[in-house]
């Protein structure tokens, strides 16, 4: 049974004995699955999945924590997209530069993630700054990174968690 499968019958234990939902479920993973396998992942994964293994956090959680000062950290060379995203998140970008695009786009991430009531940064996960450097470290050897828009050193990745401290 994978976790996917756990929390959601567990959140409605109606849906475990529909057949249709359980179908549902796993091709949900399954496309899940391959949209992972395929996916240019980049920093919010790698730095996320640190602080999820280290804090037995929610990887989740610490994605949508994390994913506007990775944004930030990449802005300079997906300030265009970032800016089409914001458009496309209903902000009006017609008269906007790139970069105040972008930059409207990480504020309204950051916006979204308050309203969802997610936590406002790693110390509300219990993210200790004594760690930092550790878990950094662990960031800089996992694969993910690589796909990342802007390559980043172990000072970078230490300086991204502590500005999303």
């Amino acid at each position: 049974m994978s976790c996917f499968y756990f929390l959601i019958t567990t959140a409605y234990p109606e849906l475990r004995l529909d057949l249709q939902a359980h179908e549902s479920i796993a091709y949900a993973q399954f496309l899940a699955g391959m949209a992972f396998n395929n996916a240019s992942q980049g920093y919010v994964q790698t730095l996320a999945w640190q602080v999820s293994h280290f804090y037995h956090q929610p990887l989740t959680i610490c994605n949508a924590v994390l994913l506007p000062q990775v944004q930030a950290f990449n802005l300079k060379v997906v300030a265009k997209k970032l800016k089409n995203i914001a458009g496309a998140m209903g902000i009006r970008v017609a008269h906007m530069t790139d970069q105040r695009g972008a930059e409207a786009c990480i504020a309204e991430i950051r916006r979204l993630n308050c309203d969802l009531g997610l936590p406002s940064g790693l110390r509300r996960l219990n993210v200790q700054d004594s760690d930092l450097a550790k878990l950094a470290q662990a960031a800089l050897k996992s694969a993910t990174g690589i796909t990342n828009p802007v390559q980043a050193n172990m000072t970078d990745l230490i300086t991204i968690y502590q500005l999303a401290m």
